[in-house]
């Protein structure tokens, strides 16, 4: 799909998941689950991706996957020219250096392929950095839903964007 180079000339590849990244998916950017349920994720994302429903990239670095973003399309006629980003996750070591700017800008490319008019994406409000990227690369605020999330038993409020294409 893309690739890129970041600093000390390492090579970034954007591309669509694959069964056999479950390994590293875990160990670099979903390691709240166990391997068993991100192998599971997998399976199931790869039927909606033949169905095209959805889609699932990754940020790959030398066949390590070191970033991942889920873009779905909705099936319903009356939304059916909307498309919703999620679990937009880079590894701590890679932060900071475009790369899921680049994932986003990918998404956002394969949304415009399909005629989408509307991509959301939601953030929890405390996550300044990824509120300032979602921005950046042009998503807007149209609603906050107060007390949208809760973790261990406190809540944050839920932003909500939109990027018209």
């Amino acid at each position: 799909m893309l690739e890129f180079v970041i600093d000390d000339g390492i090579m970034v590849k954007i591309r669509p998941a694959k069964l056999e990244d479950a390994p590293s998916l875990q160990r670099n950017c979903l390691s709240a689950n166990t391997l068993d349920e991100v192998e599971n994720f997998l399976k199931k994302d790869i039927e909606e991706m033949e169905k095209g429903n959805k889609i699932r990239i990754v940020a790959d670095v030398d066949g390590e996957v070191i970033g991942n973003l889920e873009i779905f399309f909705s099936r319903h006629p009356l939304t059916f020219h909307a498309a919703d980003i999620s679990t937009v996750v880079v590894n701590p070591r890679f932060r900071r250096k475009g790369i899921a700017t680049k994932m986003i800008e990918s998404a956002l490319k394969i949304a415009k392929e399909r005629k989408i008019e509307i991509v959301k994406i939601d953030v929890e409000a405390k996550n300044t950095p990824a509120v300032k990227l979602y921005t950046k690369v042009g998503f807007k605020e149209y609603g906050r839903l107060e007390r949208g999330l809760i973790r261990n038993g406190e809540y944050d409020d839920l932003i909500l964007l939109k990027k018209d294409l």
